[in-house]
């Protein structure tokens, strides 16, 4: 792995734009090939940090099992008598801390002597011409690349649709009392037309929770967070009310289809870019795994898509659907899934590699009125993957 300067090369086989997970991910595994491709990865960044958190559920391999820091057999959606509890031994709930993941990524890369990297520049313009992509940075250099990743953040418009916003604290309680392998997934605090408001609790040690307050917003709203807000819930639900903060984290996920970034043959766009997120769920750390896999397989050609795909996102889009027509009765379709799909039918689901029965049965849990009444709605049938 080396820095990149103008003597190095002018010209290589993959530019990855973005060393978030999207690009660190294709990257670790392009490098991993019998013969791999000469790869730049260009990143603002000059250093990487703890920016986030990935949470999903262990149902697809990938290169950075070594990072999970935690793992629950046992979630809970809702709270009280309402509140429904699953377990599953086979696929549990795990969490990798960004600075891991990283870390690991750059442990890999740096053994792949065909790996540049391009550390604190961006990409201010990319040129397909003569079968190439010309790529130029911010500090005035320029090189060729057959084929690129673009990885880079859509603009994300808070006008366009559904979004899903988190604050969330890391947190120590000395004295706090709390099943270790359980973690509540949403409970619901709000629903309606101001949108659904839940909060999410991780266990991390006998005395420490991530504790996130988050909303889902149709257009044009704005919730308003409060570090006091979360710590009232945490004292409410821990029982404890002496407290550490340890980390803050803030997020935005889109919860609608992003825009087309490229139509490019030698420009593809990936990870959140590329659509790789659910827009029902949020999750994307499954997805994106599972695109770089397909396309480090595929390489120097791009994957073809796959009808479930297609099918799965046409879901999203009903569901996000119904939750604009009632969002007050998102809590009951979530109880309603998580209480009478089996738990590794709805992991699988949710993780984006279902089966058709897995997808029958999620179907069959849901009302099938305020459904059929979305679905009609729907104003253009949902499009294939970009890639």
């Amino acid at each position: 792995m080396r820095e990149a300067s103008p003597f190095v090369s002018s010209e290589y086989d993959v530019a990855i734009v973005g060393a978030g997970l999207a690009g660190l991910s294709l990257a670790v595994r392009l490098a991993a090939r019998p013969n791999p491709p000469r790869i730049l990865i260009i990143d603002p960044r000059t250093s990487h940090e703890r920016d986030r958190t990935w949470c999903s559920w262990s149902v697809h391999p990938h290169p950075f099992i070594g990072c999970v820091s935690h793992r629950w057999p046992e979630w809970a959606v809702g709270s009280g008598p309402e509140s429904v509890v699953r377990r599953c031994d086979r696929f549990p709930y795990q969490r990798i801390p960004a600075d891991k993941l990283y870390c690991t990524a750059k442990t890999l890369l740096a053994q792949a002597p065909s790996v540049t990297w391009a550390l604190g520049q961006s990409v201010v313009a990319l040129h397909e011409s003569a079968g190439r992509v010309r790529v130029a940075l911010s500090d005035g250099n320029s090189f060729a690349a057959g084929r690129v990743y673009d990885s880079r953040p859509p603009e994300i418009k808070t006008a366009e649709g559904w979004r899903q916003i988190f604050t969330g604290m890391e947190i120590r309680c000395p004295g706090a009392r709390w099943n270790p392998e359980k973690v509540v997934l949403m409970d619901f605090r709000q629903a309606n037309e101001n949108g659904v408001r839940f909060f999410y609790i991780l266990p991390l040690s006998a005395d420490s929770f991530l504790v996130e307050d988050t909303w889902l917003c149709p257009a044009g709203k704005n919730p308003a967070f409060s570090e006091a807000g979360v710590l009232a819930y945490a004292t409410e639900r821990i029982g404890v009310s002496d407290w550490e903060i340890l980390h803050r984290e803030t997020g935005t996920i889109p919860m609608f289809a992003l825009p087309k970034v490229t139509s490019s043959g030698r420009i593809t766009a990936i990870g959140t870019r590329g659509g790789a997120v659910r827009s029902s769920s949020g999750y994307a750390f499954t997805c994106i795994q599972q695109e770089a896999d397909a396309l480090a397989a595929a390489y120097p050609h791009l994957p073809r898509g796959r009808a479930r795909n297609i099918f799965l996102r046409t879901m999203d889009a009903i569901f996000i659907k119904a939750i604009d027509q009632h969002p007050e009765r998102l809590p009951e379709y979530m109880r309603r899934l998580f209480h009478k799909v089996k738990s590794e039918r709805l992991i699988r689901f949710m993780e984006s590699c279902p089966t058709w029965l897995d997808c029958l049965a999620v179907m069959k849990a849901l009302p099938l009125g305020p459904f059929l009444v979305a679905a009609a709605s729907l104003r253009s049938p949902v499009k294939p993957a970009r890639s």
